[in-house]
């Protein structure tokens, strides 16, 4: 047991863990925002990051910004507002994938925003399935920890997580290998590369936070 000085909103949450929740947690909420206010204020340069690749879908800023709030919530103790943002990019994850192996709308790509011209990706407004598999393997892997906090759900956690990260990591490589013409761009279905970072960073901060947390928070 701890003393008083402990955080009573989330006894279960080391001191050293809520602190890498919640820089990630800002920092993919923080990228969200500014990705869906680019969205909305047409600033291509931040949505696209790479002039002539795909841009990071206003859907997938959202749902980064919602996963990251969950990571918050989790840090915090809050198991609805994590529950929320693990569901959320589980269900985006689920859906994203359904698009593509159907090859039919489920509306993701025309949430509030139309689809955008297809880019060299093919882009059509839709995340790309590394984005949802991503995003199913993140989701999941919270669902794991909010739902059974014991050794098992936190190594199957960590792995999901760690696999999620291996996903952002592979396209963050692949962008500079296919602009120097080593792979073409239809050997990996490519995220946009802000996309890709902000996964990868996801997968790392839930893998080590899973890995030492004792439990799920309170």
């Amino acid at each position: 047991m701890t003393g008083g000085g402990s955080d009573s909103r989330s006894p279960q949450v080391p001191r050293r863990e809520q602190v890498l929740l919640v820089t990630g947690g800002a920092l993919l909420a923080a990228l969200g925002l500014v990705v869906a206010v680019a969205w909305i204020l047409g600033l291509n340069r931040i949505t696209a990051v790479i002039p002539g690749l795909d841009p990071m879908p206003f859907n997938t800023a959202i749902t980064f910004g919602l996963f990251g709030l969950g990571l918050l919530g989790y840090a915090a103790g809050r198991r609805g507002l994590a529950g929320l943002g693990a569901a959320v990019a589980a269900g985006f994850g689920v859906l994203t994938l359904v698009q593509h192996a159907t090859g039919h709308s489920v509306f993701l790509d025309q949430l509030l925003f139309a689809p955008t011209l297809p880019g060299p990706g093919g882009f059509r407004g839709w995340g790309s399935p590394n984005t949802g598999l991503a995003f199913l393997l993140l989701g999941t892997a919270q669902l794991l920890l909010l739902l059974r906090p014991s050794l098992g759900s936190r190594t199957g956690a960590t792995l999901l997580a760690v696999s999620a990260a291996l996903v952002g990591g592979v396209d963050l490589i692949a962008y500079p290998l296919s602009m120097g013409g080593h792979v073409t761009l239809t050997l990996l279905p490519q995220m946009a590369v802000h996309s890709a970072g902000g996964i990868a960073l996801a997968g790392v901060v839930l893998a080590l936070a899973a890995y030492r947390l004792p439990g799920g928070p309170a």
